[in-house]
């Protein structure tokens, strides 16, 4: 699955599936600044609806009219708790099932 923003980016979910895997503060490279500074119009232009029900994305919503507001909503969120993560130096934990 490619990284929305970073086309050349894979994520390997078998990888991820049997453990967590923190990420934290690290020195050289920071999801916080990355976030900060990528415009929800960037992340958007990556946007496929057709692709993500193939790809098993949850929640189901992708053919609605209303769902890359969803998804814009979800940004802020996300990028608020990676801001209060580095701002506060804390790992965030991630684990994909």
């Amino acid at each position: 699955m490619a990284v929305a923003g970073l086309p050349h980016a894979r994520l390997d979910h078998r990888r991820c599936a049997d453990r967590p895997h923190p990420c934290g503060p690290s020195p050289g490279s920071s999801p916080s600044r990355f976030l900060d500074g990528t415009s929800f119009v960037s992340l958007a232009e990556h946007y496929d609806p057709a692709e993500l029900p193939s790809a098993g994305v949850y929640p189901g919503i992708w053919d609605q009219d209303w769902a890359l507001s969803y998804l814009e909503d979800c940004c802020r969120g996300l990028v608020a708790l990676f801001h209060a993560a580095a701002t506060e130096r804390e790992p965030i934990l991630t684990w994909m099932d």
